[in-house]
């Protein structure tokens, strides 16, 4: 049956937080879409806790063998029958007033066919070990605007803007059915041709389009536990790591072989896994695996740009609690010497990226703080900025929470 919406939550072994993911999105009362949970073959209690709700809005479907996280997410919107898709992690969660304000934008912006809201944070129990003390971070504005793809691509390639910040086909994105068969159409019927899906996502869709609506409200909560797939790839080969962490890592990539997906062959799969402190390199793999023609900046040049700013990034302070810089820089000379980059362009790169970064970051730090000041004697919280838990512990304590807020 077509519906408006289609909310896909793919999950294995994520019962844990599953259900507040489920609970947030079923909350509603809007009857126009589709929850649909995609069981990866898990051997936790996910399929006890699901199976006590009655509700003709979800459905439950599981792959007839085992995925890896990028043909998992192609098998759920292979499932789909929404207008709209998203993907929304078994960690993250919907706000209550996600469908209205959605309705009220599709209708508004007829022609729009890629939305990308302001991300919402909520940190898990026991995460503060990789992202430090803050609990929940939420600043909304009323601000809709277009922005330009291809630029905003650059800027992430180029270390200014982080992955997240393109319009992907997962959490804190809407992306339009037409403009994902698009997509599939010009890669040969996949959508994913790379093992990271969020990331390679943002990177087709921006591509693929001209421009995308930003939008200032927040609708997702994007949570972040120890079960997040980043954090497994980059402790993946740390010596003396939790067995389950390791375990995660070298299974996400061998069920991604299996199914005839991996990183791209120009990039170090070394340095991949230890770019947690630039991203941009995933970007990179994303833009090296696109199957079909586009017109963007010539390849060798993006290479000098990433890689400047890859390394002026790792020499950067990050709020993650990761310890592979010095790896990274390792691997990273192996891979400049393998492609044959110019070292004395890369050093240029580096100074200058350098200090664009930094100046970008002490822009957001003052801009943060001054916010915070602003919002203090505010009637109408825009900004919540917590760092003591004080119960807020499951994404549905932090919608709770929204609620008396707002």
């Amino acid at each position: 049956m077509a519906v408006k919406y289609s909310i896909l939550i793919p999950t294995m072994n994520g019962g844990k937080y599953l259900m507040h993911a489920v609970n947030s999105v079923l909350m509603s009362s809007n009857i126009n879409f589709e929850l649909v949970v995609s069981i990866n073959h898990s051997n936790d209690n996910t399929e006890q806790l699901l199976k006590h709700i009655e509700d003709s809005r979800i459905r439950i479907i599981r792959p007839k063998e085992k995925l890896s996280m990028a043909a998992h997410y192609e098998w759920c919107i292979n499932n789909a029958c929404g207008e709209w898709i998203t993907i929304l992690g078994d960690d993250d969660g919907l706000m209550p007033d996600f469908f209205s304000h959605c309705d009220y934008l599709t209708n508004k912006w007829k022609n729009v066919r890629a939305i990308s809201f302001k991300r919402a944070y909520f940190f898990w129990p026991n995460s503060e070990n990789v992202f430090g003390n803050t609990v929940l971070h939420y600043v909304k504005n009323s601000k809709e605007k277009f922005r330009s793809s291809k630029i905003d691509l650059f800027f992430v390639l180029a270390g200014l803007k982080e992955h997240y910040d393109l319009p992907q086909l997962y959490t804190n994105n809407l992306i339009n059915r037409s403009l994902i068969e698009e997509i599939k159409k010009n890669s040969l019927g996949k959508f994913y041709n790379e093992v990271t899906p969020d990331v390679y996502s943002g990177v087709a869709i921006s591509l693929s389009t001209r421009k995308y609506l930003k939008v200032g409200k927040p609708l997702f909560w994007t949570g972040s536990s120890p079960k997040s797939m980043g954090v497994a790839i980059a402790k993946g080969e740390e010596p003396k790591k939790d067995e389950e962490i390791i375990d995660n890592s070298l299974e996400h990539f061998e069920l991604a072989r299996k199914d005839g997906l991996d990183i791209a062959p120009e990039i170090n799969p070394s340095l991949y896994k230890k770019s947690d402190f630039a991203l941009n390199i995933y970007v990179l793999s994303g833009l090296f695996k696109i199957p079909f023609n586009y017109k963007f900046i010539n390849n060798k040049f993006v290479e000098y740009i990433v890689y400047g700013s890859a390394l002026a990034k790792n020499f950067l302070p990050s709020s993650l609690k990761l310890d592979s810089s010095r790896q990274f820089r390792r691997h990273f000379l192996s891979q400049i010497k393998s492609r044959k980059l110019n070292t004395l362009v890369i050093i240029f790169l580096f100074l200058i990226s350098l200090f664009l970064i930094s100046l970008r970051q002490t822009y957001y730090m003052f801009k943060k703080y001054f916010s915070i000041l602003i919002n203090i004697n505010s009637e109408k919280k825009k900004l919540m900025y917590i760092k003591k838990r004080n119960g807020l512990s499951s994404i549905t304590d932090a919608n709770n929470h929204l609620g008396g807020n707002q």
